[in-house]
């Protein structure tokens, strides 16, 4: 379980840094570090989280690469509401 709230907190803490930054500036690092947890959360059999993350990181790089003209958004905010909800449940 505490390694579920780890990788729940540390994609928190990217999601906020990436607001704050603005959305419009992913970089490729932040590609890189979303492979990262992609890779944990496989680990941890967490199969909608993956999903999640690689959609965004796909549309991510679409977007770096100028072949989506689609805007990140919709997907930052999925994978924002499911961290939340994971995180509302592990508080309970």
């Amino acid at each position: 379980m505490q390694e579920i709230q780890q990788i729940t907190d540390t994609i928190q803490d990217w999601l906020n840094g990436m607001l704050l930054r603005g959305l419009t500036q992913l970089t490729s690092g932040d590609l890189e570090q979303l492979g990262t947890y992609t890779e944990r959360a496989k680990q941890l059999h967490m199969d909608e989280l993956c999903r999640l993350l690689n959609q965004l990181s796909s549309t991510g790089q679409a977007i770096l690469l100028g072949q989506e003209d689609r805007a990140i958004t919709p997907d930052y905010f999925r994978l924002s509401a499911y961290i939340q909800m994971a995180n509302a449940s592990l508080s309970e």
